[in-house]
């Protein structure tokens, strides 16, 4: 990540101001986590899986919430079965992880088409 981009310093600002909100403010980080956890990850992942043409925002919307109610509690589960705890911490980090990896994958989508 290149510090000198305008877009960095925003997400990296962004970032920190959320990890802030969940470690210091106990009371909002149920409504900081909802859509973090059951929207973002479906959402970048829709992009991933769908081109803009095909299907429209609503539709993209309803995708996104189907896909991170199937992929982060699939991934939960799975790590419980090796042995890791089920907490919202956990559930935190294994959400990042998938935004991560959908970011990489769509970071690499858009230099392959330029």
């Amino acid at each position: 990540m290149n510090l000198n981009d305008k877009r960095s310093k925003y997400f990296l600002t962004a970032g920190l101001i959320l990890t802030t909100i969940l470690l210091v403010f106990k009371q909002t980080r149920g409504l900081v986590l909802l859509p973090y956890v059951f929207f973002l990850p479906g959402f970048l992942l829709s992009k991933v899986l769908f081109k803009r043409d095909i299907i429209d925002k609503v539709e993209r919307v309803f995708i996104s919430c189907l896909l991170s109610l199937t992929v982060i509690p699939l991934a939960v589960f799975n790590l419980s079965l090796l042995g890791v705890k089920i907490n919202e911490i956990n559930v935190l980090i294994i959400s990042t992880v998938a935004i991560a990896v959908t970011l990489v994958i769509l970071r690499s989508q858009n230099r392959k088409q330029k």
